[in-house]
Parts: C-alpha cells; sequence; structure tokens
C-alpha cells in the first residue's frame, strides 16, 4: 500500500487526526494532508467520467441515485440532489460500494472505490392522481308542477275475517276466529281515509259448523247465529263510517259451506226465496241483510271477479300454494292484469313485466293478508304456519294503479305517516248485543 493510500485510510476509514496519522506514519502534517489533497483532485477528475446523479419524480413518489466516489452517505444524496425535505420523505434507501481501476497523473493504474447510494422518497402531502372533482354549483330554473289532477279515485280492502267462533261448552262463552282488533283498523282507515270504495274479498263467515271436510268439533255447533249477529254489527259500522263509498262482498270457500251443505243434506231448500228477495233465504245477503246496508254481493264464487278498473282485477281467489310468494307466482303465471286476491292468508306482492310490440307493461298479484287470528285458533290453521295479517289501500285511475300494503302486528299499524292502534271493542259489542257470552 503506497503511502497515499495509508493516509486516505487512516482519515476516511479509522478517522485519525492529522496529527495522529503524522505520529502514526512518522511524517510531518503537512505532508499527509497534501498527500490527502492530491488524491481527491486526481480522484475528483476521473470521478467526473464515473460518476451519475439522477432524481426521477413520478407523482407521489419518486427515486434518488447516485454512482459516485464522492458520495457516501443518504446525507449527500439528499444535498447532491437537491432534495426537499418539507416535501419529501424517505421511505428506505440501500448503500453499495465496490473498486474500479483509474490512471493517475503519473499514468500509474490505481484502485479506487465507487458508491452507489438509492433512495426512495414520498410526498409527505400527496396530489390527487385524479383531477380533483370540485362542487358544482349549477344554476337552475324550477317550474312550478301543475296541480296533481282530482281524478284518482281510492279502495280499501279488506278479506278473510272468519267471523266464527269456538263455543264453550260449560259457560257459552264465545272465544272469536276474527280478530276485533284488525277489523277496528279498517274502521279507522276507512273514517280517515273516506275511500270511494270498500271491497271485501270473502270468507267473511267461517262456517265451521257447516263443513263436512274435516272433522267437526262440538265446540263449533251452534256458533252461526252469533257469527252472524256480529258480522252484521261490524257491517254496520263500515257503512256508517263510509256512508257515501260504494262497499262490495265477495264470497269466499268458507262462504259457500251453507250452499254446500243444503246441497248436499237438504237439496229440496236449496235456492228457496223469499217471493219479494232476489237472494235465496239461507243465503249470506240474505242473512246478512246486506241489500239494507247498501252492500253489493257479488256472488258466483269462484267466478266472483269484479273489476276495479280497466288494469285491476279482485276476486277471493281459489289458488293456494304451499310458501310464501308461491300463489302469487302461480297467479302471475296465467294472469293477463293485476289482481288482488285473498283466500291464502299470507302477505304478497310479487310484479311482473309483460313485453309487447310497443310498450311494456308490468302486473301485479297481491294479497293484503287476512283479518282473522294467526295464533293458531281458526279451524285448519297451525300456529307455525305462514299467515300475516292486514289491509290494503288501492289508489286508481282507469289505467293505473298504487297499491299500499297496510300490514297489521298486534293491533298496530302505519299508514300514510300515521300510527294507528286498535281499540277494545269487546264492551261496545256487548252493550249493543246483551244477549251472548261474547269474549
Amino acid at each position: 500500500m503506497t503511502f497515499t493510500e495509508k493516509v486516505v485510510n487512516l482519515k476516511d476509514v479509522d478517522g485519525l487526526s492529522w496529527m495522529e496519522i503524522a505520529r502514526k506514519l512518522n511524517c510531518k502534517r503537512d505532508k499527509a494532508r497534501s498527500a490527502y489533497r492530491n488524491y481527491y483532485k486526481r480522484l475528483d477528475r476521473t470521478s467526473d467520467r464515473n460518476e451519475t446523479i439522477e432524481f426521477d419524480d413520478s407523482g407521489n413518489v419518486a427515486c434518488a441515485t447516485a454512482k459516485s466516489p464522492r458520495i457516501k452517505t443518504l446525507e449527500q444524496l439528499i444535498e447532491a440532489c437537491k432534495i426537499d425535505l418539507t416535501v419529501w420523505k424517505v421511505d428506505r434507501y440501500v448503500a453499495n460500494k465496490w473498486e474500479v481501476g483509474a490512471k493517475d497523473r503519473n499514468k500509474q493504474i490505481g484502485i479506487h472505490p465507487l458508491f452507489q447510494i438509492k433512495a426512495w422518497l414520498v410526498r409527505r402531502n400527496p396530489e390527487p392522481i385524479f383531477p380533483i372533482v370540485n362542487p358544482v354549483s349549477v344554476s337552475a330554473t324550477y317550474r312550478n308542477p301543475p296541480k296533481p289532477t282530482r281524478s284518482v279515485k281510492s279502495a280499501l280492502v279488506i278479506t278473510d275475517p272468519h267471523f266464527g267462533y269456538s263455543r264453550d261448552i260449560q259457560n257459552a262463552s264465545l272465544t272469536p276466529f276474527h280478530d276485533r282488533r284488525v277489523l277496528d283498523m279498517a274502521l279507522q282507515i276507512a273514517e280517515h281515509v273516506q275511500p270511494n270504495r270498500i271491497d271485501m274479498l270473502g270468507d267473511w263467515l267461517d262456517m265451521a259448523d257447516w263443513s263436512d271436510k274435516f272433522l267437526r268439533s262440538p265446540e263449533f255447533y251452534w256458533t252461526t247465529q252469533p257469527a252472524l249477529i256480529e258480522a252484521n254489527w261490524w257491517n254496520e259500522q263500515i257503512r256508517s263510517v263510509a256512508p257515501n263509498a260504494h262497499i262490495s262482498m265477495h264470497p269466499g270457500n268458507h262462504d259457500e259451506r251453507m250452499n254446500t251443505a243444503i246441497t248436499t243434506h237438504l237439496l229440496a231448500g236449496y235456492s228457496l226465496k223469499s217471493v219479494d228477495s232476489e237472494f235465496p233465504a239461507m243465503g249470506l245477503p240474505n242473512l246478512l241483510s246486506l241489500e239494507s246496508l247498501g252492500i253489493e254481493w257479488t256472488g258466483n264464487y269462484p267466478d266472483d271477479g269484479d273489476w276495479l278498473s280497466d288494469t285491476l282485477f279482485l276476486k277471493h281467489g281459489d289458488v293456494a300454494r304451499s310458501g310464501s310468494g308461491a300463489t302469487g307466482k302461480a297467479i302471475l303465471s296465467k294472469a293477463v292484469t293485476s289482481t288482488v286476491y285473498g283466500h291464502i292468508h299470507r302477505r304478497e306482492l310479487i310484479s311482473k313485466s309483460i313485453y309487447e310490440r310497443n310498450s311494456t307493461r308490468v302486473i301485479t298479484a297481491f294479497c293484503p293478508g287476512c283479518a282473522c287470528h294467526v295464533d293458531g285458533r281458526v279451524p285448519g290453521h297451525k300456529t307455525a304456519q305462514e299467515w300475516q295479517q292486514g289491509i290494503a289501500l288501492i289508489e286508481y285511475t282507469d289505467t293505473m294503479h298504487t297499491i299500499t300494503p297496510i300490514a297489521i302486528e298486534e293491533g298496530r299499524a302505519i299508514y300514510n305517516g300515521e300510527l294507528f292502534e286498535a281499540r277494545d271493542r269487546l264492551g261496545d259489542l256487548k252493550k249493543d248485543v246483551p244477549d251472548w257470552n261474547w269474549t
């Protein structure tokens, strides 16, 4: 190792002072300092050919690289690249060292070290990659819309109360199949809305004691008369709260049980009428005094259908499928218009689109639920069966309609932003009709 190389090594590697180097090499300080200075002068001339310094700015990230014998540290790299540390932050860096051969001024080949320092940086405050989305302010002209047409009508739909009872054999108390809470909710909403129509979609009576389909329990006997009386009591109230409404009652399969029993067991009495009545003496229109209340009887179950408008058909229904939505799906598979039905005691609302040559029509199958109890007391009902209570309000014109289901849960319902709660009507019933042991 030459004298100069020893000086450079002691100074740069060991970090000795000039006095310590002079003692160690047994020379004067000026000689050691001069050798060190001349070494780096020669090295600078060589490094000009070997040195590269780069700074690549790619938006929110940057890379600084130096290959040089004089840039050995991260701090020197930052200074050489003039990196503003208030803008950039060092994410990571690496330092490498290797040796190259170079001629000195005496044309002697010497070994010189080279260094590579590379650093990756990120912006302290990242710039958006995409253009900034600024709030938009548009001067818009608002035109007052025309007043809505007044030609829209409304219909309240109630279905499947199943007026009937289980009669206690010991004290003759009557436990109702129909839920008075649901019926009172219908009364309140009818009074609130004043609909143009009220449509009762069948199974108004249960007629458990008239059926041959199931084994008749003794608790069901002698319950038809009180069922007729209470059904009429409620019908009178419906008429009183909506005096101007058109009210129609559809027959259901339970309402037909009386006709079926007469046809089976007393054929001679089938369709007997009073000389001044169009309805059979043993028919619901006569027994419920519908004519006196101005309630239309549609008759002819299961073909009891009635058009609410050109686009909406009402009926009790004779299709029942297990599973939520299954009945509506079955009805839609054959329907060509929207249909509102009862019979299944489930809330269903299903729609489909029909694509025609120049237009698309949407038709709907809808069941509002039922007005009977859903706790298992109605004959043929299991406690875990999929029954739900509800009514509906339909707003319509001749060519379109909107169905608003009104779900009823434990005598409570929300409609049009208001909470309706059922009243206890048992006291009123006992006061008006005291001859029966209502419960």
